[in-house]
């Protein structure tokens, strides 16, 4: 590239200065132009002679008659060259130079000029006076332009040195990019290709320089490219390099594979032998298949004989709709027994306090009351159905309450020894301080929470959870939608139906279904069970026939440092909460897990005693496992 700059003194004279310019080349003469490639240099022009003094067309002014005086005004000179200017920086421009003596002399007229010649020439005088003085100004404008001049080239100076610094940074840079071109030379056959032409391109343009000057933005143009290919080349580079880091680990990863393969063989011989086994018990589920499609034909059979009694129960619909009339008329009969009840339950309201106030209070069979607290114990007859005098709150028993058969109690219950008899429903918690009692066919549609042993019969179905503080005895065919919480043991008979179980020891006589199991000793299943999940500290895990464990079992003995803390505040009513929190403060093991008391230290936190909460539990225990 050539760049031309004017100095200022060309700018103002309008004459040729000297040029800047710089060369694409190997470091030749720009007429000579040869040489290997190079990096661009900087070519400076050879200092200039002084240049020669200007002369301006000298003024002269012809006077009216022929003896008129002539006078010559010559501007300043403008200085030759920069040591000359330097020399004279102090010196004041001159001033034009009067009229020669001798050609005064030659001029004179014979005879003396007369009082108009006087005049005229007094007039001259004065106007080369002011011709002087404009002079004078013009030169002190030159000097101070003059000045400015130099100053301007000194700033050039020092800017063309900056450049030269510049150029040579720009040198050593494009050195070590084709530094780098050559190392990816080798790599890149099609990039070296253009190389070699763009090498022959170069030789031909220095020595035809003088063609080139016109197609170097040409050049430019495609150096910018080539530079722009460099760094593509380079991101190219990278990115192999990176892909050959992950093949190298992937070689690695295939090693283990290779050593997991070999152990999976192992491992595939012993489910060979399990294999064996599977297929005699699935020539068993097969015979109980069989057994299970003569029951659905009989269950098929049974559908069309409920479907014939359906209709008889709609034609016994539309004779009882003739009967609503009968039983309208029945109705004022019994809006007036209801008015009689109200007295009714009026009076046993007062009865009810005077029973606050002793030991027992006790309620006949086939009562509808409503009850607050009691101070004593509670008796609640068959057939019977109570509820809390207050909506939303609890039925407080100070001592133990026995709620007969077939009773009904809306709310929750706490006392400090609960019974509840055969086909009793509950709409509401269960809280117990020693312990709780539920016979056959009991219905809880809240929690179970006992400081002490739990006691369940067949056919128990409960809707919440059941915490307990030692034991757990379970009978057969119970269901717990929610999780069974023991610190001590759970013996449980046939068909238990849990979200899961965390207990010191499991043992069941017969099948169940369960999500999770976490255990700190024993866990034996009986036949025909189906758990996802097992989890034990000390073990083992005993299976019975036909029983599947999906994930397998874990074992936690060789793990330190797993701690649960358990949230103390998991159940919505205070009562159930406080029981919780006595049970959590005497128990040292919950599960395979030891219970700590601060929340930041533990390892795991269990948040809500609920399948959710035990689901988040077991995958944080895998995961801590890497399993």
């Amino acid at each position: 590239m050539i760049f031309r700059r004017k100095r200022p003194e060309e700018e103002d004279e309008g004459e040729e200065g000297p040029k800047l310019k710089l060369s694409v080349g190997g470091g030749g003469d720009e007429e000579e132009g040869g040489g290997d490639e190079g990096p661009p240099k900087l070519k400076l022009p050879k200092p200039e002679k002084a240049r020669e003094e200007r002369e301006e067309g000298e003024g002269e002014e012809e006077e009216e008659s022929g003896g008129a005086i002539k006078l010559k005004l010559k501007p300043p000179k403008p200085e030759a060259a920069e040591e000359a200017e330097e020399e004279e920086e102090a010196k004041p421009a001159p001033a034009p130079a009067p009229a020669r003596e001798e050609e005064e002399e030659e001029e004179e007229p014979e005879a003396a000029p007369g009082s108009e010649d006087l005049e005229r020439l007094k007039r001259e005088n004065e106007r080369l006076r002011r011709e002087l003085e404009e002079w004078k100004d013009k030169a002190e404008s030159a000097i101070g332009e003059r000045d400015r001049l130099r100053e301007e080239v000194k700033r050039l100076k020092e800017e063309l040195k900056e450049r030269e610094e510049e150029l040579d940074r720009y040198v050593k840079a494009t050195k070590r990019l084709k530094e780098k071109i050559e190392e990816l030379k080798s790599k890149y056959e099609e990039l070296k290709s253009k190389a070699e032409e763009y090498r022959e391109k170069y030789e031909e343009a220095t020595q035809k320089q003088q063609e080139l000057k016109d197609k170097l933005e040409d050049l430019s143009e495609q150096n910018k490219k080539l530079v722009k290919s460099v760094k593509k080349l380079k991101s190219k580079y990278e990115k192999i390099k990176e892909e050959k880091e992950k093949l190298e680990r992937k070689l690695e990863e295939l090693s283990e594979a290779e050593e997991r393969i070999e152990e999976l063989k192992s491992k595939i011989e012993e489910l060979k032998r399990e294999r064996d086994e599977l297929r005699k018990q699935l020539e068993q589920l097969s015979s109980e298949n069989e057994r299970l499609q003569s029951k659905l034909k009989e269950a098929e059979k049974r559908i069309k004989e409920l479907s014939s009694k359906l209709k008889d129960r709609e034609r016994k619909l539309r004779k009882s709709r003739k009967q609503v009339k009968k039983l309208r008329r029945e109705l004022k009969r019994k809006d007036e027994e209801i008015e009689r009840l109200k007295k009714k339950v009026s009076q046993l309201t007062a009865q009810i306090k005077r029973y606050e106030e002793g030991e027992q209070l006790l309620i006949p069979a086939g009562t509808e009351m409503a009850v607050a607290r009691v101070n004593g114990s509670l008796v609640v007859g068959k057939d019977s159905s109570i509820q809390s005098m207050h909506d939303e709150e609890p039925i407080l028993i100070k001592e133990s309450v026995s709620i007969r058969d077939n009773s009904r109690v809306h709310g929750t219950i706490v006392a400090k020894e609960v019974e509840i008899g055969k086909g009793v429903k509950v709409l509401g918690d269960v809280i117990s301080k020693d312990g709780v009692r539920i016979r056959e066919g009991a219905e809880i549609t809240g929690n179970v929470v006992s400081q002490d042993a739990v006691e369940l019969g067949s056919g128990v179905r409960i809707d919440g959870s059941v915490v307990v503080g030692s034991d757990a005895s379970l009978a057969s065919n119970v269901s717990v939608s929610g999780i069974i919480v023991a610190p001590g043991k759970v013996k449980a008979s046939d068909r238990l139906s849990a979200s899961a179980v965390i207990c010191k020891e499991l043992e069941t006589t017969g099948s169940v279904e369960c999500e999770y199991i976490l255990s700190d000793e024993r866990v034996k299943l009986g036949d025909g069970s189906t758990v996802k999940t097992v989890i034990v500290k000390e073990g083992p895990v005993e299976q019975g026939a036909s029983s599947c464990i999906y994930n397998g079992s874990l074992s936690v003995r060789d793990a330190d440092g797993l701690t649960l803390y358990v949230d103390g505040d998991a159940f919505d009513t205070p009562e159930a909460n406080d029981v919780l929190k006595k049970i959590l403060s005497r128990t040292e093991f919950l599960g395979p897990l030891k219970l700590v008391d601060d929340r930041n230290s533990a390892r795991f936190v269990l948040e809500s005693l609920t399948d959710i909460g035990v689901s988040e539990l077991v995958r944080e225990i895998r995961e801590e496992l890497g399993v």
